[in-house]
Protein backbone atom coordinates (compact mmCIF):
# COMPACT_ATOMS: atom_id res chain seq x y z
CA UNK A 1 0.00 0.00 0.00
CA UNK A 2 1.49 3.51 -1.11
CA UNK A 3 1.25 5.53 2.66
CA UNK A 4 3.72 8.23 0.85
CA UNK A 5 0.84 9.37 -1.17
CA UNK A 6 3.46 9.28 -4.39
CA UNK A 7 2.06 9.34 -7.59
CA UNK A 8 1.35 5.62 -9.04
CA UNK A 9 2.10 4.12 -11.94
CA UNK A 10 1.34 1.26 -13.79
CA UNK A 11 3.82 0.25 -16.61
CA UNK A 12 2.61 1.78 -20.16
CA UNK A 13 2.25 5.12 -17.99
CA UNK A 14 5.86 4.75 -16.54
CA UNK A 15 6.58 4.30 -20.24
CA UNK A 16 4.87 6.87 -21.46
CA UNK A 17 5.90 9.30 -18.68
CA UNK A 18 9.70 8.91 -19.18
CA UNK A 19 8.72 8.75 -23.57
CA UNK A 20 7.02 12.75 -22.62
CA UNK A 21 9.69 13.31 -21.27
CA UNK A 22 12.57 12.84 -23.16
CA UNK A 23 10.46 14.33 -25.97
CA UNK A 24 9.67 17.44 -24.18
CA UNK A 25 13.58 17.93 -23.47
CA UNK A 26 14.80 16.94 -27.37
CA UNK A 27 11.67 19.72 -28.23
CA UNK A 28 13.70 22.30 -26.05
CA UNK A 29 16.74 21.88 -27.28
CA UNK A 30 15.36 22.22 -30.94
CA UNK A 31 13.55 25.16 -30.08
CA UNK A 32 16.84 26.87 -28.41
CA UNK A 33 18.68 25.53 -31.56
CA UNK A 34 20.79 23.51 -29.66
CA UNK A 35 21.73 20.36 -32.08
CA UNK A 36 24.00 17.93 -30.76
CA UNK A 37 26.77 17.32 -34.05
CA UNK A 38 27.88 14.36 -34.72
CA UNK A 39 30.58 12.42 -37.28
CA UNK A 40 30.98 8.83 -38.53
CA UNK A 41 30.06 6.64 -41.59
CA UNK A 42 27.63 5.47 -42.94
CA UNK A 43 27.23 1.78 -42.75
CA UNK A 44 23.50 1.41 -44.65
CA UNK A 45 22.61 4.42 -46.33
CA UNK A 46 21.82 2.66 -49.49
CA UNK A 47 20.28 -0.68 -48.23
CA UNK A 48 17.47 1.93 -46.25
CA UNK A 49 16.91 3.99 -49.13
CA UNK A 50 16.00 1.39 -51.16
CA UNK A 51 13.35 -0.36 -49.16
CA UNK A 52 11.73 2.26 -47.32
CA UNK A 53 8.31 3.49 -48.34
CA UNK A 54 7.84 6.79 -45.63
CA UNK A 55 9.45 10.08 -45.29
CA UNK A 56 10.92 9.00 -43.16
CA UNK A 57 13.90 6.50 -42.56
CA UNK A 58 14.28 5.11 -39.27
CA UNK A 59 17.15 2.35 -39.42
CA UNK A 60 19.95 4.29 -41.00
CA UNK A 61 23.48 3.18 -38.82
CA UNK A 62 26.10 5.66 -38.51
CA UNK A 63 29.33 4.66 -37.09
CA UNK A 64 32.86 5.58 -35.62
CA UNK A 65 35.57 4.36 -33.79
CA UNK A 66 33.88 3.97 -30.95
CA UNK A 67 30.46 2.40 -31.88
CA UNK A 68 27.70 3.19 -33.95
CA UNK A 69 24.22 4.31 -33.52
CA UNK A 70 20.40 4.49 -34.97
CA UNK A 71 19.56 7.35 -36.66
CA UNK A 72 15.97 8.71 -37.52
CA UNK A 73 16.52 11.10 -40.94
CA UNK A 74 14.38 12.93 -43.58
CA UNK A 75 14.88 10.27 -46.63
CA UNK A 76 15.34 13.50 -48.94
CA UNK A 77 18.46 14.59 -46.81
CA UNK A 78 20.27 11.13 -48.10
CA UNK A 79 20.30 11.51 -51.37
CA UNK A 80 23.52 11.47 -53.11
CA UNK A 81 25.54 9.44 -50.26
CA UNK A 82 26.62 5.80 -50.12
CA UNK A 83 27.72 3.24 -47.80
CA UNK A 84 31.16 4.25 -46.39
CA UNK A 85 30.19 7.85 -46.75
CA UNK A 86 32.05 10.16 -44.36
CA UNK A 87 29.14 12.61 -42.62
CA UNK A 88 28.36 14.83 -40.36
CA UNK A 89 24.74 15.34 -38.70
CA UNK A 90 22.67 17.70 -36.61
CA UNK A 91 20.29 16.19 -34.74
CA UNK A 92 19.20 15.47 -30.73
CA UNK A 93 19.44 11.93 -29.69
CA UNK A 94 16.30 10.51 -28.71
CA UNK A 95 14.77 7.60 -27.37
CA UNK A 96 12.17 5.42 -28.95
CA UNK A 97 9.68 3.08 -26.97
CA UNK A 98 8.17 0.00 -28.80
CA UNK A 99 6.52 -2.67 -27.24
CA UNK A 100 7.94 -1.48 -24.24
CA UNK A 101 11.49 -1.45 -25.28
CA UNK A 102 13.77 1.41 -25.28
CA UNK A 103 15.98 2.02 -28.19
CA UNK A 104 18.78 5.15 -28.40
CA UNK A 105 18.67 6.79 -31.79
CA UNK A 106 19.91 10.03 -32.96
CA UNK A 107 17.17 12.43 -34.72
CA UNK A 108 18.59 13.71 -37.41
CA UNK A 109 17.68 17.37 -39.00
CA UNK A 110 20.85 18.42 -40.95
CA UNK A 111 23.37 15.89 -42.72
CA UNK A 112 26.76 16.73 -45.01
CA UNK A 113 29.24 15.05 -46.23
CA UNK A 114 33.10 15.75 -44.60
CA UNK A 115 36.59 14.96 -46.26
CA UNK A 116 39.25 15.99 -43.47
CA UNK A 117 38.38 13.92 -40.31
CA UNK A 118 41.51 12.05 -40.16
CA UNK A 119 40.08 9.15 -37.46
CA UNK A 120 36.86 9.09 -40.34
CA UNK A 121 39.09 7.94 -42.72
CA UNK A 122 41.21 5.65 -40.84
CA UNK A 123 37.97 4.45 -39.65
CA UNK A 124 36.60 4.03 -43.34
CA UNK A 125 39.93 2.35 -44.62
CA UNK A 126 39.18 -0.27 -41.72
CA UNK A 127 35.87 -0.75 -43.17
CA UNK A 128 36.62 -1.21 -46.73
CA UNK A 129 39.44 -3.51 -45.53
CA UNK A 130 36.64 -5.99 -43.74
CA UNK A 131 34.80 -5.63 -47.05
CA UNK A 132 37.61 -6.32 -49.23
CA UNK A 133 38.41 -9.44 -47.01
CA UNK A 134 34.77 -10.55 -46.54
CA UNK A 135 34.47 -10.61 -50.61
CA UNK A 136 37.35 -12.58 -51.44
CA UNK A 137 37.52 -14.73 -47.87
CA UNK A 138 37.84 -18.49 -49.36
CA UNK A 139 36.59 -21.74 -47.75
CA UNK A 140 39.42 -23.10 -45.46
CA UNK A 141 41.13 -25.86 -46.34
CA UNK A 142 42.67 -28.76 -44.23
CA UNK A 143 46.57 -29.86 -44.82
CA UNK A 144 45.97 -32.71 -47.44
CA UNK A 145 46.03 -36.39 -46.05
CA UNK A 146 48.41 -37.83 -48.83
CA UNK A 147 51.77 -38.60 -50.06
CA UNK A 148 51.92 -37.29 -53.24
CA UNK A 149 52.40 -33.85 -52.81
CA UNK A 150 52.88 -31.03 -55.02
CA UNK A 151 54.38 -27.79 -53.41
CA UNK A 152 54.69 -24.40 -54.90
CA UNK A 153 56.61 -21.92 -53.19
CA UNK A 154 56.63 -18.28 -54.33
CA UNK A 155 59.30 -16.62 -53.17
CA UNK A 156 61.62 -13.07 -54.29
CA UNK A 157 63.76 -14.09 -56.61
CA UNK A 158 66.29 -11.59 -55.03
CA UNK A 159 66.77 -13.84 -51.66
CA UNK A 160 67.09 -17.14 -53.25
CA UNK A 161 69.75 -17.67 -50.44
CA UNK A 162 67.90 -16.80 -47.49
CA UNK A 163 65.02 -18.74 -48.40
CA UNK A 164 67.22 -21.93 -48.69
CA UNK A 165 68.54 -20.85 -45.10
CA UNK A 166 65.94 -19.93 -43.53
CA UNK A 167 62.44 -22.02 -45.08
CA UNK A 168 64.17 -25.29 -46.22
CA UNK A 169 66.39 -25.71 -42.84
CA UNK A 170 63.74 -27.90 -40.88
CA UNK A 171 62.42 -29.57 -44.24
CA UNK A 172 65.78 -31.32 -45.50
CA UNK A 173 64.56 -34.89 -44.20
CA UNK A 174 61.74 -34.46 -46.81
CA UNK A 175 63.04 -32.71 -49.59
CA UNK A 176 63.39 -35.99 -51.44
CA UNK A 177 60.04 -37.15 -50.36
CA UNK A 178 57.70 -34.57 -51.73
CA UNK A 179 57.83 -31.95 -55.13
CA UNK A 180 58.59 -28.57 -54.21
CA UNK A 181 57.85 -26.44 -57.42
CA UNK A 182 60.35 -23.47 -56.25
CA UNK A 183 58.26 -20.61 -58.36
CA UNK A 184 61.42 -17.29 -58.08
CA UNK A 185 59.63 -13.99 -58.57
CA UNK A 186 59.47 -10.42 -58.50
CA UNK A 187 57.38 -9.34 -55.17
CA UNK A 188 57.17 -6.03 -56.55
CA UNK A 189 54.84 -6.54 -59.78
CA UNK A 190 51.50 -7.13 -59.14
CA UNK A 191 50.29 -8.31 -62.14
CA UNK A 192 53.41 -10.87 -62.31
CA UNK A 193 52.67 -12.15 -58.84
CA UNK A 194 48.57 -12.90 -59.30
CA UNK A 195 49.58 -14.53 -62.33
CA UNK A 196 52.03 -16.96 -60.79
CA UNK A 197 49.85 -17.68 -57.91
CA UNK A 198 46.99 -18.97 -60.23
CA UNK A 199 49.51 -20.63 -62.14
CA UNK A 200 49.40 -22.65 -58.99
CA UNK A 201 45.96 -23.59 -59.26
CA UNK A 202 46.91 -27.76 -59.61
CA UNK A 203 49.17 -27.69 -56.43
CA UNK A 204 47.97 -29.34 -53.30
CA UNK A 205 50.06 -26.97 -51.03
CA UNK A 206 51.35 -23.41 -52.14
CA UNK A 207 53.59 -20.98 -49.88
CA UNK A 208 54.40 -17.25 -50.33
CA UNK A 209 57.43 -16.62 -48.63
CA UNK A 210 59.00 -13.10 -48.12
CA UNK A 211 62.29 -11.89 -46.07
CA UNK A 212 61.95 -8.21 -44.16
CA UNK A 213 62.06 -4.86 -45.31
CA UNK A 214 60.00 -1.78 -46.00
CA UNK A 215 56.36 -1.57 -44.83
CA UNK A 216 55.22 -0.34 -48.15
CA UNK A 217 57.29 -3.05 -49.31
CA UNK A 218 54.61 -5.40 -48.29
CA UNK A 219 51.62 -3.29 -50.11
CA UNK A 220 51.52 -5.88 -52.66
CA UNK A 221 49.99 -8.68 -50.72
CA UNK A 222 47.13 -6.14 -49.66
CA UNK A 223 46.50 -5.48 -53.54
CA UNK A 224 42.79 -7.04 -54.23
CA UNK A 225 43.95 -8.79 -57.89
CA UNK A 226 46.72 -10.56 -55.80
CA UNK A 227 43.96 -11.43 -52.80
CA UNK A 228 41.36 -12.83 -55.55
CA UNK A 229 43.92 -14.95 -57.33
CA UNK A 230 45.36 -16.45 -54.21
CA UNK A 231 41.60 -16.78 -52.68
CA UNK A 232 40.70 -18.97 -55.92
CA UNK A 233 43.56 -21.36 -55.16
CA UNK A 234 42.06 -25.11 -54.18
CA UNK A 235 45.27 -26.16 -52.18
CA UNK A 236 46.15 -25.33 -48.64
CA UNK A 237 47.82 -21.74 -48.01
CA UNK A 238 51.08 -20.99 -45.62
CA UNK A 239 51.74 -17.80 -45.86
CA UNK A 240 55.13 -16.75 -44.03
CA UNK A 241 55.64 -12.69 -44.19
CA UNK A 242 58.22 -10.38 -43.31
CA UNK A 243 58.75 -10.63 -39.31
CA UNK A 244 56.38 -9.91 -36.45
CA UNK A 245 55.13 -7.16 -36.87
CA UNK A 246 54.42 -7.26 -40.78
CA UNK A 247 50.77 -7.91 -41.05
CA UNK A 248 48.82 -8.07 -44.79
CA UNK A 249 45.45 -8.71 -46.00
CA UNK A 250 46.89 -12.20 -47.34
CA UNK A 251 47.52 -13.15 -44.01
CA UNK A 252 44.19 -12.82 -42.94
CA UNK A 253 43.07 -14.77 -46.11
CA UNK A 254 45.70 -17.88 -45.74
CA UNK A 255 45.16 -21.41 -43.74
CA UNK A 256 48.22 -21.01 -41.97
CA UNK A 257 49.68 -17.71 -41.21
CA UNK A 258 53.19 -17.98 -40.28
CA UNK A 259 54.98 -14.92 -38.64
CA UNK A 260 58.42 -15.22 -40.71
CA UNK A 261 59.74 -17.24 -43.89
CA UNK A 262 61.48 -19.99 -40.99
CA UNK A 263 58.34 -20.31 -39.13
CA UNK A 264 56.76 -21.51 -42.44
CA UNK A 265 59.12 -24.24 -42.44
CA UNK A 266 58.64 -25.63 -39.20
CA UNK A 267 54.85 -25.62 -39.98
CA UNK A 268 55.23 -27.54 -42.95
CA UNK A 269 57.68 -30.06 -40.81
CA UNK A 270 55.25 -30.27 -38.27
CA UNK A 271 52.16 -31.23 -41.05
CA UNK A 272 54.57 -33.58 -42.68
CA UNK A 273 55.71 -35.33 -39.40
CA UNK A 274 52.06 -35.44 -38.38
CA UNK A 275 51.62 -37.06 -42.05
CA UNK A 276 53.85 -39.99 -41.14
CA UNK A 277 52.72 -40.40 -37.62
CA UNK A 278 48.98 -41.01 -39.05
CA UNK A 279 50.65 -43.27 -41.92
CA UNK A 280 52.41 -45.58 -39.22
CA UNK A 281 49.38 -45.81 -37.22
CA UNK A 282 46.97 -46.22 -40.30
CA UNK A 283 49.68 -49.21 -41.76
CA UNK A 284 49.90 -50.80 -37.87
CA UNK A 285 46.06 -50.90 -37.97
CA UNK A 286 45.72 -52.69 -41.84
CA UNK A 287 48.01 -55.04 -40.44
CA UNK A 288 45.96 -56.31 -37.14
CA UNK A 289 42.83 -55.78 -39.02
CA UNK A 290 43.98 -58.28 -42.34
CA UNK A 291 45.61 -60.79 -39.38
CA UNK A 292 42.13 -60.75 -37.54
CA UNK A 293 40.83 -61.40 -41.76
CA UNK A 294 43.14 -64.50 -42.13
CA UNK A 295 41.59 -65.67 -38.68
CA UNK A 296 38.60 -65.13 -39.11
CA UNK A 297 38.81 -67.06 -42.51
CA UNK A 298 40.61 -70.20 -41.37
CA UNK A 299 37.69 -70.57 -38.80
CA UNK A 300 35.18 -69.89 -41.65
CA UNK A 301 36.79 -72.69 -43.78
CA UNK A 302 36.89 -75.06 -40.59
CA UNK A 303 33.50 -74.50 -39.89
CA UNK A 304 32.22 -74.75 -43.66
CA UNK A 305 34.37 -78.46 -43.66
CA UNK A 306 32.26 -78.70 -40.57
CA UNK A 307 28.96 -78.67 -42.23
CA UNK A 308 30.31 -80.55 -45.37
CA UNK A 309 31.03 -83.76 -43.51
CA UNK A 310 27.63 -83.50 -41.38
CA UNK A 311 26.31 -82.97 -44.78
CA UNK A 312 27.74 -85.97 -46.07
CA UNK A 313 26.88 -88.17 -43.28
CA UNK A 314 23.49 -87.12 -43.24
CA UNK A 315 23.10 -88.21 -46.86
CA UNK A 316 24.42 -91.64 -46.33
CA UNK A 317 21.74 -95.01 -46.33
CA UNK A 318 23.91 -96.96 -43.55
CA UNK A 319 23.79 -94.09 -41.31
CA UNK A 320 20.40 -93.77 -41.87
CA UNK A 321 19.44 -97.54 -41.91
CA UNK A 322 21.71 -98.09 -38.59
CA UNK A 323 19.74 -95.37 -36.91
CA UNK A 324 16.35 -97.34 -38.21
CA UNK A 325 17.52 -100.49 -36.35
CA UNK A 326 18.51 -98.65 -33.67
CA UNK A 327 14.91 -97.36 -33.09
CA UNK A 328 14.55 -100.86 -33.28
CA UNK A 329 16.46 -102.29 -30.92
CA UNK A 330 15.24 -99.54 -28.61
CA UNK A 331 11.80 -100.85 -29.41
CA UNK A 332 12.80 -104.57 -28.68
CA UNK A 333 14.60 -103.61 -25.55
CA UNK A 334 11.39 -101.75 -23.78
CA UNK A 335 9.56 -105.34 -24.94
CA UNK A 336 12.00 -107.62 -23.50
CA UNK A 337 12.20 -105.33 -20.36
CA UNK A 338 8.27 -105.73 -19.91
CA UNK A 339 8.22 -109.45 -20.60
CA UNK A 340 11.41 -109.95 -18.01
CA UNK A 341 9.02 -107.96 -15.30
CA UNK A 342 6.11 -109.97 -16.07
CA UNK A 343 8.11 -113.31 -15.71
CA UNK A 344 9.25 -111.78 -12.69
CA UNK A 345 5.73 -110.90 -11.24
CA UNK A 346 4.97 -114.62 -12.54
CA UNK A 347 7.84 -116.36 -10.36
CA UNK A 348 6.77 -114.00 -7.41
CA UNK A 349 3.26 -115.65 -7.33
CA UNK A 350 3.99 -119.04 -7.90
CA UNK A 351 6.41 -119.80 -5.27
CA UNK A 352 3.60 -117.93 -3.28
CA UNK A 353 1.32 -120.77 -4.29
CA UNK A 354 3.68 -123.41 -3.76
CA UNK A 355 4.56 -122.73 -0.05
CA UNK A 356 1.01 -122.51 0.82
CA UNK A 357 0.90 -125.92 -0.81
CA UNK A 358 4.07 -127.64 1.14
CA UNK A 359 2.21 -125.65 4.05
CA UNK A 360 -0.66 -127.80 3.79
CA UNK A 361 1.05 -131.12 2.76
CA UNK A 362 2.53 -130.70 6.14
CA UNK A 363 0.22 -129.98 8.06
CA UNK A 364 -1.80 -132.91 6.35
CA UNK A 365 1.65 -135.20 7.07
CA UNK A 366 1.63 -134.34 10.67
CA UNK A 367 -1.96 -135.04 11.59
CA UNK A 368 -1.71 -138.43 9.51
CA UNK A 369 1.10 -139.45 12.17
CA UNK A 370 -0.99 -138.54 15.04
CA UNK A 371 -3.56 -140.54 14.32
CA UNK A 372 -1.29 -143.61 13.69
CA UNK A 373 0.27 -143.09 16.74
CA UNK A 374 -2.80 -143.22 18.67
CA UNK A 375 -4.04 -146.53 16.33
CA UNK A 376 -0.80 -148.39 17.07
Amino acid sequence: MNQNFLPTFNISDLHNFLGDTLNACIAQRKKEQQLFCVRGVLINVEEELQKTRYPLVYGLIIQDRTGSIEVEIPKNLLSGFKNGSCIEIHGVPTFNFFKEQCTKRLKGYAVQAIEEDKDLQAFQSKLSTLDVLKKHRPKSHTFPNQFDLSIAVIYSSASKVDIQKDFYDYLKEYCDEFNFDEKPISLSNVDALSQEISSCADHDIVVIIRGGGRNDAFDIFNDEKVLNAFSNLNGYRIVGLGHNSDVTLLDCLADHSAITPTAAGIHLKEQFDELFARNHTLQQQKTQISKLQNDLKVKSDDVIALSANLKQLSERNDIQTLMNENKSLVGLNQELKQQISDRRKYDEEANKKSSVVMFIIAVAAAIAGAVVGRLM
